[in-house]
């Protein structure tokens, strides 16, 4: 099923949404719990200090979500900053 919003278009699966974030310039999928999420950047972007490059792989967990925090670092990230979320790097 396809779903859209103002900056974004979402394939949504059982398991979670795979979403082409327009405004962000990333392609991610966020689990159904909505406490993790994956993303590979199409291009350099920068949000709250943060820079993520293009072409590498981060995991994202919700803050205050341990089992979230956990999957990301189990995953072999490593964090590089917070807002909403936890960032973590994986390449």
């Amino acid at each position: 099923k396809k779903e859209t919003s103002s900056s974004a278009y979402y394939y949504v699966c059982d398991f979670g949404k795979i979403g082409i974030m327009d405004g962000f310039s990333d392609i991610g999928f966020v689990t159904s719990s909505q406490n993790n999420a994956y993303v590979r950047y199409m291009k350099d972007f920068n949000y709250n200090n943060i820079t993520f490059k293009a072409g590498k792989r981060y995991c994202f967990a919700k803050l205050n979500s341990k089992s979230a925090n956990d999957v990301c670092k189990n995953m072999g990230g490593s964090h590089i900053g917070e807002s909403s979320w936890d960032y973590y790097a994986l390449d």
